[in-house]
């Protein structure tokens, strides 16, 4: 379902620039506060009028309609405009019309979105951010009739060189820095890597362990993959070695203050290793956090429960498909969707690690050269929620025993706090062992 005006993946006219650039950082209060200050009226009569000066007759050969539109205004009554086409013109009115056969209704800050181009009406269709009554398959037909972009020279107050939470690039940290700085760069920005964290040593012996089983693999992996990737599970148990990242002092140093407002103890939520091959399609962009939707949903002021992690055991570059996040999205409202051009790759040299909160929308790219790059991705999830792998299956007290006693707490063996997984003459801390309960 298109109804013209999603032109995201269109050049934007130079006049619409700098309110793209405004709606693509700023939230939907902000974005609606803006747009009352300049005038509802006044972008309805720009947007309205540049619609009607779009539109292609030859397209559209035959119509004889009334499309109308409404804006849900905030503490206020609905503005409508409509359109009416007949004779092979459109004819804009500021009003609204006893009869449409079309109404295409949504929030002032999504109005806002369409007259800058940046609105993906498909989505908001399906997540209920835009609604269509009256006769629907006239929104698929109309699809045409609207030269793209749809060009509204409007200045709305507050854009103009307003400061934009979409920084230019990842906050880069050397190893040595302190964990709590880590943790602020997280909590500003969402994302945050650490260079060098793993030296040579390190990750020569981690991909001597891994060899065997990626060489056997085969790529693929599905869309949300990408096609080709090749993907381990179980890392803990089959893989020793990973013990050293997957219990990493520093890394652990930072989840204990990124997570301690959500939780006392926390837990490994899952750990693979990706091998990304040449070609394939992007991932789409998501926040881990949503699997524990519907139940469990992201809310910007929500204490953080969820720490993700990709370590590079190859470079990571810009042309092999570095990971791409969206800097600040942790702050987003919920219904906020991130377009491409708010993306950053997350280049860095093999040994060094990127770390995400679980509100921080993300997905892998395609990689276009002609070798594969191999990332270990993992994640700190609260301990009070279920791990999105299964531990104490791929890695049962038998295996789990000969662990690490640190990574054994991660795998799931520790109490959290007085009364959530005891076990009856055990210790809370190390489930393992045979202790007080």
């Amino acid at each position: 379902m298109s109804t013209m005006t999603s032109n995201s993946a269109q050049p934007l006219p130079a006049e619409q620039a700098e309110l793209a650039a405004f709606v693509d950082t700023h939230p939907d209060q902000d974005i609606a506060a803006a747009a009352l200050a300049t005038g509802v009226a006044e972008l309805v009569s720009a947007y309205g009028n540049a619609l009607a000066g779009s539109f292609t007759p030859k397209r559209a050969e035959g119509a004889d309609c009334v499309l109308q539109w409404t804006v849900r205004v905030p503490d206020g009554d609905d503005t409508a405009f409509h359109l009416v086409i007949t004779d092979g013109v459109a004819t804009f009115s500021p009003s609204s019309h006893p009869r449409p056969q079309l109404t295409i209704g949504y929030h002032l800050s999504d109005f806002v979105r369409t007259v800058a181009g940046r609105l993906d009406e498909t989505r908001a269709y399906l997540s209920g951010r835009l609604s269509l009554r009256g006769d629907i398959g006239l929104a698929e037909k109309m699809e045409t009739w609207f030269a793209e972009p749809t060009p509204a020279p409007v200045t709305i107050a507050g854009a103009a060189g307003s400061p934009s939470d979409h920084p230019g690039a990842i906050v880069t940290c050397a190893a040595d820095t302190p964990p709590a700085d880590i943790a602020r760069h997280l909590d500003t920005h969402g994302v945050c890597t650490i260079e060098g964290l793993l030296d040579d040593d390190q990750i020569e012996q981690l991909l001597a362990e891994l060899g065997p089983d990626l060489t056997a693999a085969t790529a693929g992996g599905g869309e949300f993959f990408g096609h080709r990737s090749k993907r381990l599970a179980s890392i803990p148990a089959r893989f020793p070695s990973c013990a050293v990242l997957l219990t990493h002092p520093t890394l652990l140093a930072v989840a204990d203050q990124v997570l301690a407002e959500g939780c006392l103890t926390y837990q490994l939520q899952t750990a693979a290793v990706l091998e990304v091959w040449p070609g394939g399609t992007p991932q789409p962009l998501h926040r881990d956090f949503d699997v524990y939707a519907p139940y469990l949903t992201h809310q910007p002021d929500a204490p953080a429960r969820l720490l993700s992690i990709m370590c590079a055991l190859t470079d990571f570059t810009a042309a092999n498909g570095a990971t791409r996040l969206v800097p600040g999205s942790h702050r987003w409202e919920p219904q906020r969707q991130p377009i491409e051009d708010q993306t950053v790759q997350a280049a860095m040299p093999r040994g060094s690690v990127t770390l995400w909160l679980g509100s921080t929308h993300h997905g892998m790219a395609v990689n276009t050269t002609d070798a594969p790059r191999t990332g270990l991705v993992f994640g700190y999830v609260a301990g009070w929620l279920r791990q999105e792998e299964n531990h104490y299956l791929a890695a049962a007290p038998d295996i789990a025993a000969s662990l690490p006693p640190r990574l054994q707490q991660l795998l799931g063996y520790q109490q959290h706090g007085p009364l959530l997984g005891w076990v009856a003459d055990r210790d809370p801390d190390a489930q393992l062992s045979a202790g007080q309960s």
